[in-house]
């Protein structure tokens, strides 16, 4: 649907995924950005990637802000990645809160939204 143009140009990408697996998680394991976020970032920058190439990489800005759990870890985050065309990408996790997921591309002529959760193998309804 990206390369056959059906929603236009990607103006904007939603992320999140947050899941109550706090009390699983190795506490050297660098917090939510890296057990859960991982999921959303992938796939933005696939997205992204199909959408504008390589080079869309060359060029953006980062803000981010985050909260530590009582581990230490960061166990919530947030962030908003802006391109140099003015794509908008902006990706939430947390690991001791919750379960959702949620995915959404916004197009110039459309958008295509992921209605269950995309990184479990028996979501249905994509």
């Amino acid at each position: 649907m990206i390369n056959s143009n059906v929603i236009g140009d990607i103006r904007s990408i939603n992320g999140q995924y947050c899941a109550s697996i706090a009390q699983f998680v190795n506490p050297e394991s660098k917090g939510a950005l890296y057990n859960l976020g991982c999921y959303p970032v992938s796939l933005a920058h696939l997205i992204m990637q199909q959408a504008f190439g390589d080079t869309i990489f060359d060029n953006y800005t980062v803000t981010a802000s985050g909260r530590r759990g009582k581990d230490g870890n960061i166990c919530e985050s947030a962030a908003t990645i802006q391109f140099a065309n003015g794509t908008l990408c902006q990706l939430h996790t947390a690991e001791d809160y919750g379960l959702h997921a949620e995915f959404t591309v916004l197009g110039s002529k459309g958008s295509l939204q992921l209605v269950s959760n995309p990184w479990l193998p028996e979501a249905e309804g994509n």
